[in-house]
């Protein structure tokens, strides 16, 4: 099923994917984004809400209506696309030091992810507060992570 599309592990191809993906979301007037929800369907046939991952899990890897969180990832779409959707949610979040843990597999999260070479850390601003600072904040994002070629 879903598992034969692998996602890239460039943090700035993941980022861009999550980015047009909830932009995709937001034009379709179909389903929400709501950050804090994975992928949380509604069980009447409405509109569903989702994050991040969950747009990148819909729109990419073809999730359908079924009740999942991020746990069950793993099982659907393999340890690769898994892996590169919790970098997506760490990506929403200006959480660069742990989405590169996820991609390149290291275990030492402390160490990356207060590593001065990782100082593309930062706060992105909450969707559901700035809707519009969350989309620049994420081009922000996504222009440094070309320039640091990650």
């Amino acid at each position: 099923m879903a598992d034969q599309v692998l996602l890239p592990h460039k943090l700035s191809e993941l980022a861009q994917m999550a980015l047009d993906d909830v932009e995709a979301i937001e034009r379709s007037g179909i389903h929400g984004i709501e950050m804090a929800s994975w992928c949380r369907w509604d069980s009447t046939g409405g509109p569903c809400a989702m994050c991040a991952a969950g747009a990148v899990a819909v729109q990419r890897l073809g999730l359908s209506r079924t009740v999942v969180s991020h746990v069950e990832f793993y099982k659907l779409f393999g340890d690769h696309n898994a892996d590169a959707l919790v970098a997506v949610d760490q990506l929403r979040m200006g959480n660069v030091g742990a989405a590169l843990l996820l991609v390149e597999g290291s275990e030492d999260w402390e160490t990356v992810n207060d590593s001065e070479e990782h100082e593309l850390n930062r706060e992105i601003p909450r969707y559901g507060i700035d809707m519009a600072g969350w989309h620049a904040g994420m081009r922000a994002l996504i222009a440094d992570l070309r320039e640091a070629g990650l």
